[in-house]
């Protein structure tokens, strides 16, 4: 990402250990349900193809809330754009705990997908603005990390406690700390805009061979 090396201030939480937390808890929050599809069923007596509409609105809607995401950030600055973001998914993650019908869940789990999409483009181009530019690499290895290990705690979580404290409190579990995150975000070092790098057409970005490439093996993970 081509942004000026620190173009962020000094004062202000560090952004790489602080967005690392809240990528954890970005992909615990999103994928706690499916360890927990069973006793959900159950509640709700649904069928296998209701059951997937949990994940498939969660990331229609993650995509378009990360298309849209960037100009709003543009216009109202990062750190208000993250915040809302965590704020946001944080709320639909205690939300579905509360939920009384499927539609509900159904409804608070594309919320999700709103607050989540809303977050990664202004956590990335944060970061690397606060990064050296020879170690924006490894920052957002770090960054990523919290992905991963996140990802699976949320499946294990779901796993494990579903079956005794029941999938709403599995919910709670996963929700109620990125409500904290979500405050500590308005303390992030951030300036209020972030400089605008010199861009090239959408269309140049789209055809690039190793854009292509990348998206492609997205896909293939994700499927997978």
């Amino acid at each position: 990402v081509a942004v000026p090396a620190n173009a962020v201030p000094a004062r202000g939480l560090r952004p790489l250990p602080l967005l690392t937390a809240v990528n954890f808890f970005n992909y615990m929050d999103r994928q706690v349900v499916y360890s927990m599809t069973p006793f959900i069923a159950k509640t709700f007596d649904v069928s296998k193809l209701q059951l997937g509409l949990l994940s498939f609105v969660n990331l229609v809607v993650f995509a378009i809330a990360s298309l849209a995401s960037g100009p709003v950030a543009d216009r109202f600055g990062p750190r208000r754009v993250i915040f809302g973001g965590v704020f946001v998914w944080a709320v639909a993650t205690i939300g579905s705990a509360l939920a009384t019908s499927f539609p509900i869940l159904l409804f608070f789990r594309a919320l999700v997908g709103v607050g989540e999409g809303a977050y990664g483009p202004s956590a990335i181009i944060l970061l690397c603005a606060a990064a050296d530019p020879k170690a924006q690499g490894r920052s957002l290895g770090i960054y990523n990390a919290g992905m991963a290990v996140g990802g699976s705690m949320g499946l294990f979580l779901g796993a494990i406690l579903a079956p005794s404290i029941g999938w709403r409190g599995v919910f709670w579990i996963a929700g109620a700390p990125s409500l904290l995150l979500a405050l500590l975000t308005l303390f992030v070092a951030a300036p209020s805009r972030l400089p605008r790098p010199h861009v090239l057409p959408a269309r140049s970005y789209l055809t690039n061979p190793t854009y292509l490439l990348m998206t492609a093996g997205g896909v293939l993970v994700t499927f997978a």
